[in-house]
């Protein structure tokens, strides 16, 4: 608790120095909370086995696969955002840039380390139940790019969101990457 304590603090009182100078005393707790929540998972780590993990994931699949697709759609906007036909959906496709990396062109670096990280975050356990399931980094890879699809497809009927074909692509490399690691870190 006091490493957390002092290293939220540091990050904190550094926080005034960068551009942005935003900080926040809630951030000090949840540091707190992580590394405490860290410190007892490493304390346990005997009791863990990549099997034992994989197990336990492939035992709650189904509720954890649902779960999970309900709070993607979530994340995403699907029901925070209003719903438009089909012109507005053609409309919005004839505005998309499907450049590579396009809309991390004209943002901020923060912003656009913020969208890739949240992007590959919100893919990876695609394949962390992959691996569970004994699937290949391959077929992560392909699941994850009909998820993303789907997902950056119906931005294109939700009102002040805009699809990423980028997202696609990052979502399913951080899915493969993902199943591949915890494949290779279970052998």
């Amino acid at each position: 608790i006091w490493w957390g304590l002092l290293l939220g603090g540091f990050i904190e009182i550094a926080q005034f120095f960068t551009a942005s100078g935003v900080s926040q005393g809630l951030s000090v707790l949840t540091r707190i909370a992580g590394i405490w929540c860290g410190l007892v998972l490493w304390s346990h780590r005997a009791n863990w086995s990549p099997e034992r993990l994989s197990l336990l994931v492939r035992r709650y699949a189904l509720p954890l696969a649902a779960l999970y697709f309900l709070v993607l759609l979530q994340v995403n906007g699907w029901f925070s955002h209003g719903w438009n036909g089909p012109a507005y959906a053609a409309a919005q496709l004839h505005e998309v840039h499907f450049l590579p990396f396009y809309y991390h062109y004209f943002t901020t670096e923060a912003k656009a380390l913020y969208s890739l990280a949240s992007v590959c975050l919100m893919y990876l356990p695609i394949g962390i139940l992959i691996w569970a399931k004994r699937g290949s980094p391959a077929s992560a890879f392909i699941l994850t790019l009909l998820t993303a699809g789907l997902i950056e497809t119906g931005k294109l009927f939700l009102q002040n969101l805009h699809p990423d074909p980028t997202n696609i692509l990052l979502g399913a490399f951080a899915s493969w990457g993902g199943g591949h690691l915890a494949s290779a870190l279970s052998e």
